[in-house]
């Protein structure tokens, strides 16, 4: 099934709405009377029956308050009862924090395959690693010699993996550059450049559409190919296109292949955009459904090229003409650094990449991540070599570079070895297995001593908290049959506890599964107490039997009085009369 939903957990806005609902329906189970059961009867019914005696088994006692008392355990085993998990493979555990006590766990330490939830492993090694200040930094330089406004060399643009870069910010870094060849030698800016227009490129072997994922999800706007150049997402429409005016654009009429003509069949399906350098060449693939648009947006399908050529145009732009020789360098020529342009903080991108379920942030996340290992790699060969020894990285793929590096530091904070297992950075392969017990102790990792770590902030947020309903802050999943939430919660008594929910083998149907999980969190969320010792009202508390009177009168007040300073008192210069 090709589900647009691929781009981002559910549910979109864990609204105070889902919430309300999700808590009338548990409330219902909970209280619906056991039917007469004759031997026969509908499974559903019987599973609802045992949920509601076994939430009501605590209410037996007359004693004040009892009808509030219950366990996790038994909370958490009614709603597994719950009918629309009975024929689905269902994880979940509930930690509490900072201790990591773990308070219930059923299939806790199980593999399962995580969907967008894998987000919240990439991001917080990256917050954890490269910090929430850590800048992208695409460079511009020019490498040769610089001789009567013509370089004798290349343009090279050196990419960062940054996943936020427009066209609009790539062309005022191509602008800032050929203005400040100009400085090199206190002359025009350039006119020529003998070599060529190159992009730097950190590794040779990086495919940026993993063979792993679905051959659905390839040509969607919700997994653009990854690469070491990202401009606008590796998304073009037609005008884009059309920039590149010394290209042919060729409405391709088939794949030569029966797969993907069985896919261009359907109105929804993909469209990709080919660039063919050698030839000067565009080939477009879109549906040729009748149903389908008629201008659609492209996945790129080999974006470093098409970005090299989209920069090529923005150099001929400012009136440069790019010979193409392939110049040989000694080592011994000069490089200038040109131009930069640094992204916004990690923290922010983070945060986009989460909220929005972003699975090319994922991407280009986990390739900073091999970036990072990569240049770590470097410095101890070049300190082997020092040392008289031999050394070498390799040349690895920037993605399973990542995924060794996200390795390496899931075996620092804790986490079992054998309860994750990664392919990507996004969750988009459904080959990824993940515990929800590692899960959480990424959250406690996270969360930190004080349970107010940075990297829970970017998470998304309910806070119902003025209202006695508690708050999560969490990480959804979602795909063709697989649900999952994982996050930090904060009970309305002021409690921390990790909590991951992830059920495989569902329905592809999300209504009533986002309901059913929405309804646990909601549960939790409201526990005042947790333990077996005497529970005590805050004084003030809504339902404070000191309390006789409240008529809930509406008043207005003058909040500016009471920071308002009194203005000094005035004495005469007289005698001071005596009292």
């Amino acid at each position: 099934m090709v589900s647009g939903m691929r781009k981002a957990g559910f549910p979109q806005k864990l609204g105070t709405w889902w919430i309300c609902l999700a808590s009338v329906c548990l409330a219902c189970i909970i209280s619906t009377q056991a039917p007469s059961d004759s031997g026969g009867g509908d499974v559903h019914a019987r599973a609802d029956t045992a949920y509601a005696a076994e939430a009501n088994g605590a209410s037996n006692s007359t004693a004040p308050g009892a009808k509030d008392r219950t366990t996790i355990d038994s909370l958490v085993r009614n709603w597994l009862r719950v009918p629309t998990l009975e024929h689905s493979v269902v994880g979940v555990e509930v930690m509490a924090l900072p201790s990591g006590k773990i308070m219930y766990s059923y299939n806790g330490s199980k593999r399962f395959t995580p969907a967008s939830t894998a987000k919240a492993i990439t991001t917080a090694c990256a917050y954890d690693l490269l910090g929430p200040n850590y800048t992208y930094k695409t460079t511009v330089i020019a490498e040769g010699t610089l001789s009567n406004t013509i370089l004798h060399g290349n343009l090279v643009v050196i990419p960062s993996q940054d996943p936020t870069l427009t066209k609009g910010q790539l062309q005022e870094l191509i602008k800032e550059a050929v203005q400040q060849t100009a400085r090199i030698d206190g002359k025009s800016p350039i006119s020529q450049i003998d070599g060529q227009v190159k992009v730097a490129r950190q590794s040779n072997l990086d495919s940026g559409f993993h063979q792993s994922w679905l051959v659905e999800d390839w040509g969607r706007y919700w997994m653009p190919v990854a690469s070491n150049l990202v401009v606008d997402e590796n998304i073009a429409n037609s005008g884009d296109l059309k920039l590149l005016d010394n290209y042919r654009i060729i409405e391709a009429a088939n794949t030569h292949g029966a797969l993907f003509d069985m896919l261009l069949s359907a109105p929804d399906g993909p469209s990709w955009v080919y660039i063919d350098r050698a030839n000067r060449a565009l080939f477009a693939y879109k549906p040729h459904n009748p149903k389908a648009p008629k201008e659609p947006s492209y996945a790129v399908a080999n974006p470093d090229d098409y970005n090299l050529a989209l920069i090529e145009w923005m150099v001929r732009r400012h009136g440069i003409r790019i010979v193409g020789q392939q110049i040989n360098f000694t080592g011994k020529e000069n490089v200038y650094q040109l131009a930069q342009h640094s992204s916004k903080p990690l923290a922010e991108i983070l945060k986009t990449c989460l909220h929005e379920s972003d699975n090319l942030y994922a991407q280009e996340i986990l390739r900073t991540l091999g970036l990072h290992s990569l240049a770590q790699s470097k410095e101890k060969e070049q300190a082997a070599q020092g040392n008289g020894g031999t050394a070498s990285s390799g040349d690895i793929p920037l993605e399973d570079r990542g995924i060794l590096e996200i390795s390496r530091w899931l075996t620092k904070i804790g986490v079992p070895g054998q309860e994750i297992i990664l392919f990507d950075g996004c969750g988009l392969c459904r080959k990824d297995g993940v515990s929800p017990h590692a899960l959480n102790i990424i959250m406690k990792h996270m969360a930190g001593e004080k349970v107010n770590g940075g990297y829970l902030g970017l998470l998304k947020a309910n806070d119902e908290s003025g209202t006695g309903k508690g708050a999560y802050r969490y990480k959804t999943g979602t795909m063709d049959s697989i649900r999952a939430m994982s996050g930090v919660l904060t009970t309305a008594g002021g409690e921390n506890l990790a909590v991951t929910v992830i059920v495989n083998g569902h329905t592809p149907s999300v209504r009533n599964l986002r309901i059913a999980v929405s309804a646990l969190i909601s549960q939790l969320r409201v526990l005042k107490h947790i333990g077996d010792g005497p529970y005590k009202e805050a004084p003030g508390a809504a339902d404070d039997p000191s309390i006789t009177t409240s008529t809930h009168e509406g008043v207005v007040m003058d909040t500016q009085a009471l920071v308002r300073k009194a203005k000094p008192a005035r004495h005469s210069k007289g005698r001071r009369r005596r009292h």
